[in-house]
């Protein structure tokens, strides 16, 4: 019999949401990825990651994606700051490219409020 476990890419990890999904994978018998933008957040997060691989994201180039969703099934896709809109969709076409399946982003608590502030109309 065939059977194929989906693997993760987690993007985010260095926060406070990300690192705790990080956490509940490493307990599981999921096969993940961590999305990082640096050797200093990877360091971070082999403390308390087991079994996850590691990949460069880079929204400013899209070569880092789509290395970082080849042969990934499902997102967890966090994404913030001021470029949060371009980059999310930055990284939603490559991941389309890369044959990901699902995508989770994680929004904002009334996004669509009006007039509603910068942070939740990144997130409509």
């Amino acid at each position: 019999m065939n059977y194929h476990q989906d693997r993760i890419l987690v993007t985010g990890a260095s926060g406070v949401i990300g690192s705790e999904l990080v956490k509940q994978l490493s307990d599981s018998e999921a096969i993940f990825r961590i999305g990082v933008h640096s050797n200093e957040s990877a360091n971070k997060l082999t403390k308390i990651s087991r079994g996850g691989d590691f990949a460069e994201i880079d929204y400013e180039k899209p070569d880092t994606l789509s290395i970082a969703c080849k042969d990934v099934d499902k997102v967890f896709l966090l994404i913030s700051g001021p470029q949060a809109v371009e980059h999310a969709s930055r990284f939603v076409n490559e991941a389309m490219k890369a044959g990901v399946r699902y995508i989770v982003k994680i929004s904002h608590l009334r996004a669509d409020a009006e007039p509603g502030v910068t942070i939740t109309r990144l997130h409509k």
